[in-house]
């Protein structure tokens, strides 16, 4: 019910969309979530944005911290997902593009190969490395505080993963 700035059901993606389940769009001019889908350049966990109340939004969930990355870390079984890994909504193109950019990135700043990374002495991806996975989200076209915001949450999330690491 706009008038009393509430809806009259749950929110389809659950607390993903704020702790008010209830709650209208904080700006109903300027943010408009008429199915409760998720919004481009949307952050959150891979698993908030890819669940079923996702479904057909026609966006893939970009994880900062690559899957193959946390697999050779350990925090990922080999063929799953971590559910947990900070990630964001965007279209498929702009997610091919990504993907490109860094491995462009990786060979010229870190001497890697397509879809290998740099990890430090404590077994966590090396500044450099978050550096292009954070440059490549920038070259393919993700808002600067977007990219910021999201390393920031990848970084949380690894100084509090449990893991071997730490």
């Amino acid at each position: 019910d706009p008038r009393v700035g509430r809806f009259v059901s749950k929110d389809p993606i659950s607390y993903a969309g704020g702790l008010n389940l209830y709650a209208y769009a904080p700006n109903p001019v300027g943010w408009v979530d008429p199915l409760g889908l998720a919004r481009k350049c949307q952050l959150g966990t891979y698993g908030s944005l890819t669940g079923k109340a996702n479904t057909g939004d026609s966006l893939d969930a970009h994880e900062f911290i690559r899957n193959d990355a946390l697999e050779q870390m350990g925090l990922t079984p080999e063929g799953t997902r971590n559910k947990s890994n900070p990630s964001i909504a965007i279209p498929r193109s702009m997610h091919t593009d990504i993907h490109r950019n860094e491995n462009v990135l990786a060979a010229l700043h870190l001497n890697v190969g397509r879809d290998q990374f740099q990890f430090g002495p404590n077994g966590l991806p090396s500044k450099r490395q978050m550096d292009v996975w954070q440059g490549a989200l920038r070259i393919s076209g993700i808002p600067a505080s977007r990219a910021r915001e999201l390393r920031k949450r990848a970084e949380g999330f690894l100084a509090n993963c449990p893991c071997l690491c730490n």
